[in-house]
């Protein structure tokens, strides 16, 4: 113990081992920060090469078929019905997609990749899902116009659009063909569309380049990103089985969430004729909070966004009942 007079015992200092004058930790987290980078962005930042194919694809069209395609969408067909509508379709083939973190699943977050290039369309993605299944993920690109009619946003006239699609589709397309949600689709469009629009909207062109950021913001988000990455991949040793054990539970709450959505949207398709205003009131309300409910499932990436979800859910139960 130390002591007037007694001085404390030296505290060793390890020395920490450098290269040119740079510890080898900042350099460490360069190069893993500059591969990231690289891996991820395929150079100075923008999309993936998956993404990138996809919509540069979709150039000569609005239907992107990638070579092994199941044959499950008639891509002739899609191309002849959409036309030049603010539409596109991406046809993928059995491969599954990288696992994703998003409640979603990975197809739409593929899908929502894809609208960010292609801002101003309705994308379709057809591909693998969470469970395996090959399926179809809807998504809205965030430049698609406002409406010109009415008071609905346009992500609220999607999930209509949407909405009324399904409806349709459910009797018509199978798992062994899913073009005639396509069909659908296009027709819910023109009739959501004509009435919030004074024209419906058509699909414009698509940029010669892809959207990729200035140079110098590039260069500072690596410089400033090298080291959180470095520690990210520290941290996610830790993380990965805490995450994992999340994203499990997060799963069966979201299969929960959707069963609710099924009954609900039953009720929906077998409404009783109304007993007065009030209960066609009633009725009015109970589509609306159900299309509200499915938009924010779509996009639900927290336990507090699908919270939100689930107390929506809890009361078309009880609005039901």
């Amino acid at each position: 113990m130390s002591g007037p007079g007694r001085p404390s015992a030296p505290v060793l200092v390890p020395r920490r081992r450098r290269v040119l004058g740079v510890p080898l930790w900042i350099l460490a987290a360069v190069l893993v920060g500059a591969g990231a980078a690289v891996w991820l962005y395929g150079g100075v930042g923008g999309p993936d090469a998956r993404t990138r194919a996809i919509v540069e694809g979709l150039r000569s069209g609005a239907v992107y078929e990638a070579p092994g395609a199941p044959g499950i969408v008639d891509a002739g067909r899609a191309r002849a019905v959409i036309g030049d509508r603010a539409i596109v379709a991406v046809v993928l083939d059995r491969t599954p997609l990288p696992p994703s973190d998003r409640v979603n699943g990975a197809d739409y977050e593929l899908c929502k990749d894809i609208a960010e290039q292609l801002p101003t369309n309705h994308v379709a993605l057809f591909a693998v899902d969470e469970d395996g299944d090959y399926g179809s993920s809807y998504c809205l690109g965030p430049d698609f116009p406002e409406p010109e009619k009415g008071e609905d946003d346009a992500d609220l006239l999607h999930t209509r659009l949407l909405v009324a699609a399904e409806t349709s589709w459910k009797y018509r397309a199978s798992p062994e063909n899913l073009t005639p949600e396509i069909e659908e689709f296009v027709l819910s469009y023109d009739l959501v569309a004509e009435d919030a629009y004074e024209a419906i909207p058509t699909r414009g062109e698509i940029p010669d380049e892809l959207a990729k950021p200035q140079i110098a913001l590039a260069s500072a988000g690596i410089v400033a990103g090298t080291v959180a990455v470095f520690f990210l991949l520290r941290l996610a040793a830790h993380g990965i089985g805490r995450r994992g054990e999340t994203a499990r539970l997060l799963r069966q709450r979201r299969i929960r969430i959707d069963d609710g959505l099924s009954r609900a949207a039953d009720t929906l398709l077998h409404p009783h004729a109304p007993a007065d205003e009030a209960d066609a009131r009633r009725q009015e309300k109970v589509a609306h909070v159900y299309a509200t409910a499915v938009d924010r499932m779509r996009d639900a990436r927290t336990e507090q966004d699908l919270r939100e979800v689930e107390e929506l859910v809890r009361w078309l139960r009880e609005a039901s009942g």
